[in-house]
């Protein structure tokens, strides 16, 4: 089931890059996505601070 909050999207990373989040998923019993999904939540949330700090 597909949640209405959510969308597909299809991108390239370096492929030990993909092979490090597929392991690192693995072990912590997450999926890629909600591995992605925290961190681009904290990149931008970061960003976010630090242009606030600028501004």
């Amino acid at each position: 089931m597909v949640s209405v909050d959510t969308t597909q999207t299809s991108f390239k990373i370096k492929l030990d890059l993909y092979d490090k989040l597929r392991l690192q998923a693995v072990k912590e019993r997450r999926t890629q996505a909600e591995i992605m999904n925290q961190a681009i939540e904290e990149y931008l949330e970061r960003n976010d601070n630090q242009t606030k700090l600028v501004e």
